[in-house]
């Protein structure tokens, strides 16, 4: 999660999904997976993943962006915002994204082949401005420029 004192909004990853959990009378055993049920998709029952932007002042949501299908193996990134205006966040197909942070319009993206696992990350080294992800087994790295995604 993310928040951007210059436009007043909370940038989060939101999984919307309905399953039907059920109970499983099963010991526990250590060493072994112990889950103590299952759970289903409910049939017809809209599912997704969003990166979602509420307004602090109102608790109202000020934009989404679907970024892929719900399920245990999907994207586990995270959001970072800038000063510059930019929300960085994986997608569930691998892509790297930039989006505007006041309306959401996607600006750039990057195909980087796989799942994201962390948060990413800015930092600046001798006076320019990088942004990080952890993706699938590699860090990548950009470096940013002033004016080129605006």
């Amino acid at each position: 999660m993310s928040y951007n004192p210059d436009t007043g909004l909370f940038y989060l990853m939101a999984a919307e999904f309905c399953h039907i959990f059920t109970r499983r009378d099963e010991e526990w055993e250590a060493g072994r997976a112990y889950y103590g049920g299952a759970s289903k998709s409910i049939p017809g029952q809209p599912e997704g993943r969003y990166l979602r932007a509420i307004s602090l002042s109102t608790g109202e949501r000020e934009w989404e962006i679907h970024v892929g299908d719900t399920g245990w193996a999907a994207n586990f990134s995270g959001v970072a915002s800038t000063a510059g205006g930019l929300v960085f966040f994986g997608d569930n197909a691998g892509a790297f994204v930039a989006a505007r942070a006041r309306d959401g319009e996607v600006l750039w993206s990057r195909h980087l082949n796989a799942r994201h696992r962390a948060s990413p990350m800015t930092y600046m080294l001798e006076g320019k401005q990088f942004v990080a992800i952890a993706s699938g087994t590699n860090i990548v790295t950009f470096a940013l420029s002033p004016g080129v995604l605006e």
